[in-house]
């Protein structure tokens, strides 16, 4: 198993990190992973919540609408809740090769409100699929979408395969139960972090 750093736990004035999955289906895979994912990164002192896009519904972008009518309440909402962070996971199922309509759409609207809310985020990319390529087409067309928008994007991503095989329950909190898998969000989680604190250096000796 990857060596792990000595654990830091969350406290006042740690980074904050929002987990937005991609579905909001009651059964999401990208829900689960991202639900996973938020006491692994509190393991390395990043205090990280999932945001869930039911609570910000909008309609599909439109210019002639935006330009009667402005930015609807839900991406102004979604905007005003992103910005309390300092890092945002993108967790997105991948639909026929990219990411979902719902996150794509959601990112066009919250970018109509203002396109640098994700600039000074730390973005990161993780997915998970019921195949043996853990939607890493998809991870890659995020990728490129980001770096399009000049995201300060993590060095690495974080893809689970299979699924069905990789998440179980314990004590009723979803868990990953294959070594690998554990080791690769572990490893994540670190990078992640790791990335964050340069960041924090760099801001504070500015």
């Amino acid at each position: 198993m990857r060596h792990v750093p000595d654990l830091v736990a969350p406290g006042v004035g740690s980074p904050k990190v929002a987990l937005l999955p991609g579905s909001i289906r009651s059964e999401s895979m990208s829900r689960r992973l991202a639900d996973v994912l938020v006491p692994i990164l509190a393991d390395q002192g990043l205090a990280a919540e999932v945001i869930d896009l039911t609570d910000y519904p909008m309609p599909l972008y439109h210019g002639d609408e935006e330009a009667e009518f402005g930015p609807p309440d839900g991406a102004v909402a979604l905007h005003d809740r992103i910005a309390r962070f300092d890092g945002i996971i993108f967790v997105s199922p991948e639909y026929n090769g990219g990411p979902t309509a719902l996150l794509k759409n959601s990112l066009d609207w919250v970018t109509r409100v203002d396109r640098a809310v994700f600039k000074r985020l730390l973005v990161g990319l993780a997915a998970t699929s019921p195949g043996s390529r853990g939607a890493r087409n998809g991870l890659s067309v995020m990728r490129s979408m980001c770096e399009h928008m000049r995201l300060d994007l993590a060095p690495d991503d974080l893809s689970i395969p299979d699924y069905r095989d990789a998440f179980g329950v314990v004590a009723g909190v979803p868990t990953l139960v294959r070594s690998d898998d554990v080791d690769a969000a572990e490893a994540f989680a670190i990078g992640y972090a790791q990335r964050m604190r340069e960041r924090e250096a760099v801001e504070s000796s500015s």
